[in-house]
């Protein structure tokens, strides 16, 4: 057996080299069952995943109301960071998530599941909505991930204005994205557990520039 293009390694032979089953052809099988019926939970996993979209820019938009010079202006440069991490990212290093992978034949059949539990509520016309601007998007940008950078990003620095006892709270974001993001098809757990690395990185890089402002004759 061949893949798609003629000339490649069999699909059976790129399985093995990726390993199977993965994390997500795993938890398709055993809790999101693709064609089984929509649960309530599952409308978690897709506004989770969609929270990508809107919750860095309604942070920052409070932050710039409320405390633009030790909120925005810190929180503005790690997600500027944390962002052009993930550019050079997918720049250097464009990898397929696992439904584009299932699609041509790489790993065990994946369904692309992030949008389904929008029909928990009678949101398919939000679903098709995002599907439809999904095609125009980069297709190989799944390393690292951004949805899990930007969630860990939010969670962490939000611990800044939080008390101790609700940062598991706060973290449980991070961690309900990596399982929307793996269950679903959308990334590999490396990919995430790369975006979560880049946060680290940007937190680093950012700390080191407000030093530097701080004191600039110590240098």
């Amino acid at each position: 057996m061949v893949c798609r293009s003629s000339g490649r390694p069999s699909c059976a032979s790129k399985k093995r080299s990726l390993g199977s089953p993965i994390p997500t052809i795993r938890w398709q099988q055993g809790i999101i069952v693709p064609d089984g019926p929509v649960h309530w939970w599952e409308a978690a996993v897709a506004v989770c995943y969609s929270s990508h979209f809107v919750a860095s820019l309604t942070l920052m938009g409070v932050l710039w109301a409320f405390d633009r010079e030790n909120g925005f202006l810190p929180f503005r440069r790690r997600f500027s960071i944390v962002t052009l991490l993930g550019l050079l990212g997918y720049f250097l290093v464009p990898s397929a998530p696992p439904w584009m992978a299932a699609r041509d034949g790489l790993i065990e059949p994946v369904r692309r599941l992030s949008l389904r539990g929008f029909q928990v509520f009678g949101g398919e016309g939000a679903e098709k909505a995002i599907t439809t601007g999904a095609k125009f998007s980069n297709q190989v940008a799944a390393m690292p991930s951004l949805h899990g950078a930007w969630s860990l990003l939010i969670a962490v620095f939000l611990t800044r204005y939080l008390p101790r006892w609700s940062w598991p709270i706060l973290l449980a974001y991070p961690a309900l994205m990596l399982f929307s993001l793996v269950s679903t098809g959308e990334h590999y757990v490396i990919d995430v557990l790369a975006g979560f690395g880049c946060v680290g990185v940007a937190f680093a890089l950012a700390r080191l520039i407000e030093q530097r402002r701080e004191n600039p004759g110590s240098h």
